[in-house]
């Protein structure tokens, strides 16, 4: 199942990150335990 929509600007102000030995890690401020289950992944500069 795949599903795409525009994402806001307070969603994307609520993006946080850090450094690991392995790369980066994104996740929500506002719920930092929650989890994203995905069956592939992206490069981030193929989306910018």
């Amino acid at each position: 199942m795949s599903s795409s929509r525009e994402v806001t600007d307070e969603e994307l102000s609520n993006i946080e990150s850090y450094d690991t030995e392995d790369g980066v890690v994104l996740y929500d401020a506002r719920n930092p335990l929650a989890w994203v289950k995905t069956d592939s992944a992206v490069e981030l500069q193929e989306q910018v």
